[in-house]
C-alpha cells in the first residue's frame, strides 16, 4: 500500500507541475483580443457549440480518464490480492483497494449522469 501512496504522490506532483506551467500560456491565450477564432470558424464551415454540448464533452473526456483511474486501480488491487497468498492481512487490503475502487466508480458514474440531466434539463429546457 506504502507503494500505491508513493505513486499516488508522484502522480500529484506531476501533474501539479504539468498544470502549473501550462497555466501562463493559458492566460497569455485568454488575455489575446482578437484570436482570429470567429473566421477559422467560418472558413471551416464549424458550428459554435453551445454550452451544454461543451460541459457534455468535458464531462465525458472526464469520465474516461477515470475510468482508466478505476481500471488501474483495479489491476493493481487484483496483482495485490495474487500477491498476497496466505496472508489475510494482504488479502483484505486488496480487497478493500478493489471494494471502494468500485464503489468510487459507481459514484463518480451517479454524479456524472445527475450532472448530465441537470444540465440538459435547465438548458436544454426539457
Amino acid at each position: 500500500m506504502k507503494i500505491f501512496f508513493r505513486a499516488y504522490n508522484y502522480i500529484t506532483v506531476i501533474a501539479g507541475s504539468i498544470l502549473i506551467g501550462c497555466f501562463p500560456y493559458v492566460t497569455y491565450a485568454l488575455t489575446q483580443e482578437d484570436t482570429g477564432l470567429p473566421d477559422t470558424i467560418k472558413a471551416a464551415d464549424l458550428k459554435s457549440k453551445d454550452l451544454a454540448t461543451f460541459v457534455g464533452g468535458a464531462l465525458g473526456v472526464v469520465l474516461g480518464i477515470i475510468g482508466v483511474i478505476f481500471l488501474i486501480m483495479l489491476v493493481y488491487g487484483g496483482f495485490l490480492w495474487m500477491i498476497g497468498g496466505d496472508d489475510e492481512k494482504k488479502v483484505s487490503k486488496a480487497r478493500e483497494l478493489i471494494l471502494y475502487s468500485v464503489l468510487g466508480l459507481i459514484v463518480i458514474i451517479s454524479a456524472g449522469a445527475i450532472t448530465r440531466f441537470i444540465i440538459t434539463d435547465s438548458l436544454l429546457g426539457l
